[in-house]
């Protein structure tokens, strides 16, 4: 896990700066969900509308568990889209829970009213749900069933704008076998 993890983060990296090395491992055209088995335990945080958000309250929904933080470029870029496949994705029963990372409120808070981010996110300031759950790069995204097991996930940004939302919907809750594609569009394109 830790090996796949280091290799995600330094072909995004290379992705970032236009590589030929990340091209040619498909990153630049394509980012693939990959079923997730690392552990998905319940949590409870801080919102920063003051909120508490808990897993187990979402039981029943399909949920989409996204890690990110106010740093990370690709984080900051992939935000809006994800704001606006959760609103299409709603009306189906899905509910996403935005995390910030390591991260002070008032760094968080900024941030959301500079980018004019409508999502209440949630606040792990001492890294222990993040810990928790076995993330090592950011963004991460993981999809739970409606029973809360962990479907896939992807420890990478996406394109949500290329993300069928009732595709990822169905594969949440039927748990199928194989990765779902997201095209992803280089830089410039």
């Amino acid at each position: 896990m830790l090996i796949r993890a280091i290799r995600n983060v330094a072909l995004c990296a290379l992705w970032a700066l236009g590589s030929p090395a990340a091209r040619a491992e498909g990153l630049a055209d394509e980012a693939r969900f990959q079923p997730w088995t690392d552990p998905a335990p319940p949590f409870r945080l801080r919102t920063l509308s003051g909120a508490e958000v808990r897993l187990d309250d979402l039981r029943g929904r399909v949920v989409l568990v996204h890690f990110f933080a106010t740093w990370c470029a690709p984080c900051r870029t992939e935000l809006p889209a994800l704001q606006q496949f959760a609103a299409a994705a709603g009306s189906q029963n899905v509910a996403l829970v935005v995390i910030s990372v390591a991260e002070p409120d008032g760094r968080v808070r900024r941030f959301a009213e500079s980018t004019n981010l409508a999502l209440d996110v949630a606040l792990d300031s001492d890294r222990a749900v993040t810990r928790a759950w076995n993330i090592v790069a950011l963004p991460t995204t993981v999809v739970l069933s409606p029973g809360l097991s962990p479907r896939f996930g992807a420890a990478t940004d996406l394109e949500w704008g290329s993300v069928s939302a009732g595709r990822l919907i169905d594969r949440a809750r039927d748990g199928g076998p194989e990765p779902l594609p997201i095209v992803k569009q280089p830089p410039g394109g």
